[in-house]
């Protein structure tokens, strides 16, 4: 379970630049609230399996101004900054950038109706809760690791174990790119 041999289930990552939250994130539209665009976790069915160390701390996952980021850096962001272990007056600029999803998926819409819009008219819509959808496909691949293992867990009311996780017998595996 431990050591340079453990390995962990990562989401299939394929996509790089400003693509690359389609790997992770289901897009959700409803033009009747205030937030028309959200995001939610893709809960993905084909993984890579990597070392731990690989998995958390050497995959980018997006780049910011240059920089690529990591699994661990936005943990460490979101646990570290924003509640966690308190709020920082002000965040990262890669950790504002993930909450406002502003490179992915928008919608500009111009409404015509009776009574105030939703949202603001004719003003790009990003998901605003990137950061959020992101943190739960990360707890998803851990879920999915410890069921795929069969790593032994007490299972509580918070977490149920479900089959929805992978199994030997029924997940689909993709061999790591250096193999």
């Amino acid at each position: 379970m431990n050591g340079p041999e453990a390995l962990m289930l990562g989401t299939e990552h394929n996509r790089h630049g400003p693509d690359w939250w389609m790997d992770f994130f289901v897009v959700h539209l409803d033009l009747n609230g205030p937030e028309p665009v959200r995001v939610s976790a893709a809960r993905a069915q084909r993984y890579t399996a990597r070392p731990v160390a690989d998995w958390w701390s050497g995959e980018t996952l997006f780049s910011y101004d240059g920089t690529g980021y990591t699994r661990r850096a936005v943990v460490r962001a979101m646990t570290d900054h924003d509640g966690g272990a308190h709020v920082d007056a002000v965040l990262a600029g890669f950790y504002e950038s993930l909450m406002r999803h502003g490179e992915g998926l928008s919608i500009v819409a111009e409404f015509e109706r009776l009574g105030a819009a939703p949202f603001e008219n004719g003003v790009p819509q990003y998901a605003g809760n990137a950061h959020l959808a992101l943190m739960r496909q990360l707890a998803h691949d851990v879920l999915a690791t410890v069921s795929y293992f069969a790593w032994p867990v007490q299972d509580s009311p918070i977490v149920p174990w479900t089959t929805r996780y992978p199994t030997k017998a029924n997940a689909t595996m993709t061999p790591h790119p250096d193999e």
